[in-house]
């Protein structure tokens, strides 16, 4: 078979949930932006056991040397702020958020996430993430010598539980959520959470990161770093179009917010004329749909020629397997599939692979500081991690950066509202190459990331990765 008869069409979109039971390999690293104000203090650690619910604080031994300190003070960054804020000067242009409280305590700031760690999904891999940043911020001396901490919560894919996740966080009295991966619950949180009410008053949390569900771009307490799901989701069928691919099929796992990733995807698509319903437009369930022979045969029947799927890693090999049993040799790809931890699973429909994505790729770019700074710092405090790095664990990574830099920026009492004016005051800040420049401002929601390159797999192996563009502008608002 031809190498371009075998491409597969990739859907960085649903990587979504790829990243989460076991995400694509992509972890790439931060550059310190000139936002980030932090005392470097080299020998400094905190005991934090890796895993545990309140680790966060340094996990290296006593005397360690901060090698990466991936929020020390930048050389030659390129984040624009206009300056720092002060909890008095934030109060009048936060309303609806805490004006007053003081979230140090004893010279720790805690912060929490709600993560999906038990169940179909496993999302601890994005936990340690950002207690890895925290580990190496708290081992450089902390940002404006106060410690950070991560509180978890497993909502272990299941919307109540991941409500349950929030009132708890709330009652801990948690600064901001940082990071969180929980396909189970942030759709329906992210409203909650972000809205002080009578009946939440200690809700108006700000949240920094998520998967890039509809919700987390609707709220201006909510600081995104990628692109929506939507917008991957279109991007991944305008794609399948410009490879020249006919009569696709798409697969997806059912989800909060699995309607806004099938209508990009269908709107991407509908650029060729594509329009694919029934047995060609399928949602599986992730808990409960082991084989996918019954999703798959239909396709021969149908005369499917080339595959788009949005599925978690668990999934997609599923699906290698059920069209390698039916002998459907059919260009076919998935989200997430540049995750080391699962490539081995896939088999020879792997190599040719396209894909995309909303942050940088990490094979082929190793040179770059923000990415040897991101895999060294997870690689130290989490090693057992760091074969499931995805690309969802490099944007809660990114996350935990922009929680960092706004912090940085407050000169007074750390109150909710003076974060968030912080967040609102950053501008193009400077992840290192690993997204576009990043800026935020004040009104409904933040979008600030409308990029994405493109990557195919060149000969099957986890190192096959070459990424094809630079950044694209994908215009598309799935909302």
């Amino acid at each position: 078979m031809k190498l371009r008869e075998r491409i597969v069409v990739v859907l960085t979109t649903v990587a979504v949930l790829a990243t989460l039971g076991l995400g694509s390999a992509a972890a790439v690293a931060l550059t310190h932006s000139g936002a980030t104000s932090v005392t470097v203090q080299t020998g400094s650690s905190l005991a934090g056991a890796a895993g545990g619910t309140t680790s966060g604080q340094a996990a290296t031994n006593a005397g360690a040397t901060a090698t990466a300190a991936p929020a020390a003070a930048a050389a030659g960054g390129t984040t624009t702020t206009t300056g720092g804020t002060t909890g008095a000067a934030a109060q009048a242009s936060v309303p609806h958020v805490n004006n007053t409280q003081n979230f140090v305590h004893n010279g720790l700031i805690t912060v929490g996430g709600i993560f999906d760690e038990s169940g179909p999904l496993d999302a601890t891999v994005e936990r340690d993430t950002v207690r890895a940043y925290f580990d190496e911020v708290n081992a450089a001396g902390g940002v404006n010598g106060q410690k950070l901490q991560l509180i978890d919560c497993d909502s272990a894919y299941n919307p109540s539980t991941a409500h349950s996740c929030s009132q708890r966080l709330l009652s801990q009295g948690v600064l901001a959520i940082v990071g969180w991966t929980s396909v189970s619950g942030e759709q329906t949180e992210a409203p909650y959470l972000d809205t002080q009410t009578s009946s939440c008053p200690q809700c108006g949390v700000p949240i920094f990161g998520g998967l890039g569900v509809d919700a987390e771009f609707q709220s201006p307490l909510s600081f995104p770093v990628a692109d929506p799901l939507g917008r991957q989701g279109y991007a991944g069928g305008a794609h399948t179009c410009d490879l020249g691919y006919q009569h696709t099929a798409v697969v997806y796992l059912n989800a909060s917010f699995a309607a806004s990733v099938n209508n990009g995807i269908l709107a991407g698509l509908s650029k060729c004329g594509q329009h694919p319903k029934g047995n060609d437009d399928v949602g599986v369930d992730i808990a409960n749909q082991q084989d996918y022979t019954s999703i798959v045969a239909p396709w021969q029947t149908d005369g499917v020629q080339s595959v788009l799927a949005g599925l978690d890693p668990f999934s997609m090999a599923r699906l290698y397997q059920a069209e390698e049993r039916q002998g459907f040799n059919k260009p076919t790809g998935g989200a997430g599939l540049d995750k080391t931890s699962a490539e081995a699973y896939y088999g020879a429909y792997f190599k040719g692979a396209q894909s995309l994505t909303p942050v940088l790729e990490p094979v082929g770019h190793t040179d770059n500081q923000a990415m040897a700074d991101y895999l060294g710092t997870v690689k130290k405090y989490y090693p057992s991690q760091y074969s499931a790095l995805d690309v969802y664990t490099e944007e809660q990574w990114i996350a935990a950066h922009v929680f960092v830099g706004a912090l940085s920026q407050i000169h007074g009492t750390v109150t909710r509202a003076a974060l968030v004016s912080a967040a609102q005051n950053l501008t193009n800040f400077d992840t290192g190459g690993l997204t576009q420049p990043l800026s935020y401002g004040r009104g409904g929601r933040n979008d600030p990331n409308h990029a994405m390159q493109f990557m195919h797999n060149a000969d099957g192996t986890a190192n096959g990765w070459v990424t094809d563009t630079g950044w694209v502008d994908i215009p598309y608002n799935p909302f």
